[in-house]
C-alpha cells in the first residue's frame, strides 16, 4: 500500500459510476466521488494485479457539471450513483456510453447515438422499490445496499421512489421493534422478514405491499397490516415466500392477505394489469416515450405479423396490435402470460396471441407451425438474447428487428453477431428511464438486406 498522495486526472465513468483514468505508470485507477474532466489529490488505498482503487484527499479543478447532491443518504446508499453530476450531464454520460458500446464491442465504425431522450420526472420516478430487511428489531433497517456490498442503507423516504413510501417504512419499522419481528440474516439464513416490496400505480394512486418472509406467519405482521390498511391507499398486501439461502429478493409463492389482487397502471391511453411478479418497466411516464419511439421506428403497416419476444405481461404487445395485422407475445413466465391475457383484453387487442414458452423454442414455433414474422421485438433481461435466438432470427431471415435493453455492452454483443449476418443498423435511439444511475435504455432497428 503506498502512503504518498499523488495527482490524478479523471477521463471517464465506469458502469457503477466511479471515475476512470490512468497512473503514471499507466495502471487503470478507479477513484469513487470524482468526475470526467476533474483533477484531483488522490490516495492510492488498493493495488491489484491489473488496476488500483483511489480516495479523493482534495479536488484541485472541480467539472463545471458537478451539483450537489440533494439526497441524504448518497454516495453511501447504492441505489443512485450520479446524483453529483447535473442531469445534462448524466445524458451526456449516457450517451457516450452507448456510443462506445456500439462502436467497441458491436463494430460499428464512425457511430454517434443520437441524444438521449430526458425523462419527464428526474426524481419520484420509480414505480417499485424492493428494500432489504436486516439490523434486529431494536434496531431495524430497510433501504438500499451499499454499492457492490450486502450493507444495508437504512433509509426513511427515496427520493425516487412514490413520496408515500416515507409513510409506509415509518410504520413498517415501529411494528418490527414493537412486535419483535425477527429480521434476515443473510449469512446464517436465519430470521423472519427479508424484503418489503412496494410497487406503486399512478394511475389509481395506489400501492401494492408484498412482505418477503422466510415462512408463513401472518400473526406479527397483523397490527402493522391494521396501521397500514388505515393509511387508505394501499390496495393489495402479499406474503411472498422464499425460504432459499439466495441473492434473488423473491421466491415464487406469492399469497394474498388482503385486498384486491392487482394493481392497474396507464401508458397512453392503454391499461395494464400489475400483479406481484409482473414486469413493468420502472419509470411509468418515460415507458410512454419508449413505446412511442418504438412505434416511430418500426415500419409498421396493417398487413405485418409480429413477434414480441420476452414479451412480459404484454405492454408493448398489446399497444401494437392496433397497428398490424396479427402480433404474437412470448413469455417464459406463465403467470405473466396469464396477465398479458387479461391485459389484451382490456384493450381490445383481439389480434394479440400469446406464447407461453422460451423465447427461442417460441420463435421456433412461430416460424414453423404458424407464420414468420416480419419483425421482432427483442427485449430481453440484461445478460441480452440467448444464442438460439439470435440463430432462429438469422436462420428464418426475418426482415426488421426492434431490439430494446437497459445494458449497451450486451445489446452491442448481439448486435456484432447480427451485422456478420446481413443485418444492418438503420437507427438507434438512447432514453433515460433511470435518473441519476448509471443505467441507460437504448433501442435500435436492424434490417436484414
Amino acid at each position: 500500500m503506498e502512503s504518498a498522495n499523488r495527482f490524478f486526472y479523471c477521463r471517464d465513468l465506469d458502469e457503477h459510476g466511479k471515475g476512470i483514468g490512468r497512473l503514471n505508470n499507466n495502471k487503470i485507477c478507479f477513484v469513487p466521488g470524482l468526475l470526467p474532466g476533474e483533477k484531483a489529490e488522490i490516495k492510492i488505498i488498493q493495488q491489484k494485479k491489473k488496476y488500483a482503487i483511489g480516495k479523493i484527499i482534495k479536488i484541485k479543478q472541480t467539472s463545471p457539471e458537478r451539483t450537489i447532491p440533494r439526497c441524504d443518504f448518497f454516495p453511501q446508499c447504492g441505489g443512485c450513483q450520479l446524483l453529483h453530476l447535473t442531469y445534462q450531464g448524466q445524458l451526456k454520460i449516457k450517451r457516450k456510453k452507448v456510443t462506445d458500446a456500439l462502436k467497441r464491442i458491436g463494430g460499428i465504425k464512425a457511430f454517434e447515438a443520437a441524444p438521449v431522450l430526458a425523462s419527464p420526472a428526474t426524481t419520484r420516478y420509480r414505480n417499485k422499490a424492493s428494500l432489504p430487511a436486516g439490523g434486529n428489531s431494536k434496531k431495524p433497517l430497510l433501504g438500499f445496499y451499499k454499492l457492490n456490498s450486502h450493507q444495508i442503507i437504512n433509509i426513511n423516504e427515496c427520493l425516487m421512489c412514490n413520496k408515500d413510501l416515507g409513510a409506509i417504512l415509518t410504520i413498517v419499522k415501529k411494528h418490527i421493534s414493537r412486535n419483535k419481528i425477527p429480521l434476515y440474516k443473510r449469512e446464517k439464513n436465519s430470521g423472519l422478514f427479508r424484503y418489503l416490496i412496494c410497487r406503486s400505480s399512478g394511475y389509481e394512486k395506489k400501492h401494492m405491499l408484498i412482505f418477503v418472509l422466510t415462512a408463513y406467519n401472518i400473526d406479527p405482521l397483523l397490527p402493522m397490516l391494521k396501521e397500514l390498511i388505515a393509511l387508505k391507499n394501499i390496495k393489495s398486501f402479499y406474503i411472498n415466500l422464499n425460504r432459499k439461502k439466495t441473492a434473488e429478493i423473491s421466491g415464487k409463492k406469492n399469497i394474498l392477505i388482503h385486498g384486491d389482487d392487482h394493481l392497474v397502471e396507464t401508458v397512453d391511453n392503454y391499461y395494464y394489469r400489475i400483479s406481484p411478479d409482473s414486469f413493468f418497466q420502472i419509470n411509468t411516464a418515460q415507458t410512454a416515450v419508449l413505446y412511442n419511439e418504438a412505434e416511430k421506428m418500426l415500419p409498421l403497416s396493417r398487413n405485418m405479423i409480429l413477434a414480441d419476444l420476452y414479451c412480459g405481461t404484454g405492454t408493448l404487445t398489446v399497444r401494437l396490435a392496433k397497428k398490424v395485422k396479427k402480433v404474437y407475445g412470448i413469455e417464459k413466465n406463465s403467470n405473466a402470460v396469464k396477465d398479458a391475457a387479461v391485459n389484451s383484453n382490456l384493450n381490445n387487442a383481439a389480434n394479440a396471441e400469446f406464447l407461453n414458452a422460451e423465447a427461442a423454442a417460441g420463435l421456433k414455433e412461430l416460424c414453423s407451425y404458424k407464420k414468420k414474422p416480419d419483425a421482432v421485438i427483442l427485449n430481453p433481461p440484461r445478460t441480452g438474447c440467448s444464442r438460439s435466438v439470435l440463430n432462429t432470427i438469422i436462420k428464418n431471415e426475418i426482415r426488421y428487428i426492434l431490439y430494446i435493453s437497459c445494458k449497451p455492452s450486451t445489446q452491442a454483443r448481439d448486435l456484432k453477431i447480427l451485422t456478420q449476418q446481413n443485418y444492418v443498423l438503420l437507427k438507434c435511439r438512447p432514453l433515460d428511464m433511470f435518473p441519476h444511475t448509471t443505467l441507460v435504455e437504448n433501442i435500435i432497428l436492424m434490417e436484414r438486406k
